[in-house]
């Protein structure tokens, strides 16, 4: 609790989103090659977000 998570793209060519749909969020800005995003997590529990544009790309930050 209180950490901040980045997420660093490290593809050669491709661009993608860390989008917290679930929490009702707007999908950020993509993350082109070399690009960062970050999220302070304020609170405890899971937090599922996935790529906008590839939405088979999902993952759970888990707030303890």
């Amino acid at each position: 609790k209180g950490d901040k998570v980045i997420w660093t793209n490290r593809e050669k060519r491709q661009y993608h989103s860390v989008w917290f749909e679930k929490l009702g969020d707007p999908e950020p800005d993509y993350l082109f090659p070399g690009d960062t995003y970050e999220r302070v997590f304020k609170q405890t529990g899971d937090f599922p977000y996935r790529c906008g544009p590839h939405p088979e790309m999902t993952g759970i930050v888990h707030v303890r």
